[in-house]
């Protein structure tokens, strides 16, 4: 065998050990989207997500893409984010336990000689954000443990997701990871994901498409996927931050706020279709869909003409309903709006084309209700 062949044999031999082919690919948490187990459609019923590790008092939920007060169902599959997505969940009378999830992810075999070397960075992170203009948001913290060590931080101090001037003050969620050098020591890594609840009633700390991801020490780390993927030449996902420089955590936090799709969604239902008129005044029913804050706004009555009349205005009221809630809101007839359904007979009334205008901050709707004494 001549020298040149025997060197090109030897090169084929070593490749299939080399570091980069150990490194497991892809995420190795499970179910890092809330994807397993059941959702709630309305945010209070509570479903801990298989998968995590949690206290018996957990309030944390699976809630699905579409719940009332939460992300639109349109939002989910603009964030690529499934069928639903972790929240901190109902009040819990103040045990802080309740709001945190774990999970114990033991390192392959194939990957500890890297991690030996030296070689070896975990990237943790996520999709995270809040609700509104509330500061509802989640810690990320990551220990290793091993070679006859206990548990140790993997990066310090902890990093926090979004809080509401980052997000813009909108439900939202934005990439957020950080990336360390794995200790030589490590066997074992431990993500920690606390959802703290800062105001409001519910806590609104959401998360999806969690990640811990193992790369070559020095190499790109990678970005969480908060926007579904688009076609060749269409924009794409936010782009990576530069290879670390050193040891130390790389945080990857963009300046850019508001990333995700400005959807604004009126929380405002019909009650009723019926509405009642007694003493000058047409008892409306709205129902709250909000999950934590009150429905504040207007309801304004119109109707295509009135008999004798020009205006097409009955009257109009301001109102602030609990969240969750049905009330009904008693809107003021005008004086000539007043005389002029008084003449009406039960079956004019009952004819009569009335509209029930709703607006709620920058999202607005309308209705049929028919009048009746």
């Amino acid at each position: 065998m001549t020298r040149r062949l025997l060197v090109l044999f030897v090169t084929l031999w070593v490749l299939p050990g080399s570091a980069a082919a150990t490194i497991p690919p892809g995420n190795l948490l499970a179910n890092p989207g809330a994807e397993d187990g059941t959702a709630t459609p309305d945010g209070y019923d509570i479903y801990r997500p298989p998968g995590w590790d949690m206290s018996a008092k957990a309030t944390i939920t699976s809630v699905a893409y579409g719940a009332p007060g939460f992300f639109t169902a349109e939002q989910g599959v603009a964030f690529g984010g499934g069928r639903s997505f972790f929240a901190g969940g109902p009040p819990n009378n103040g045990n802080s336990s309740a709001f945190v999830m774990v999970q114990d992810v033991t390192l392959p075999p194939e990957v500890r000689g890297d991690v030996a070397a030296g070689t070896v960075q975990a990237t943790v992170g996520g999709c995270l954000g809040g609700f509104a203009d509330q500061d509802d948001l989640v810690e990320v913290s990551a220990t290793y443990s091993g070679g006859g060590l206990g548990d140790q931080f993997l990066f310090s101090p902890n990093f926090k997701g979004p809080d509401a001037q980052a997000r813009g003050k909108r439900t939202d969620l934005l990439p957020r990871a950080i990336t360390a050098q794995l200790p030589k020591a490590a066997e074992k890594i431990t993500v920690r994901f606390d959802f703290q609840a800062k105001s409001g009633s519910y806590n609104d700390a959401y998360a999806d498409n969690l990640m811990l991801v193992l790369r070559t020490a020095g190499t790109t780390p990678p970005v969480p996927a908060c926007a579904a993927p688009t076609a060749p030449g269409g924009g794409g996902p936010a782009p990576a931050p530069a290879p670390p420089a050193g040891p130390g955590p790389v945080i990857f936090a963009p300046g850019a706020v508001g990333t995700g799709p400005a959807v604004t969604t009126l929380l405002v239902s019909q009650g009723s279709g019926k509405a009642t008129v007694r003493s000058g005044r047409v008892g409306v029913s709205l129902k709250c869909a909000a999950h934590d804050t009150p429905c504040k706004g207007s309801v304004r009555l119109i109707v295509p003409a009135l008999p004798h009349a020009s205006s097409v205005t009955l009257g109009s009221k301001a109102f602030s309903i609990a969240p969750g809630k049905t009330a009904t809101v008693k809107v003021s007839l005008g004086r000539r709006a007043k005389a002029r359904v008084n003449r009406l007979s039960a079956r004019q009334l009952r004819r009569l084309k009335v509209t029930a205008k709703v607006t709620s901050g920058t999202a607005s709707g309308q209705f049929a209700v028919r009048l009746q004494r």
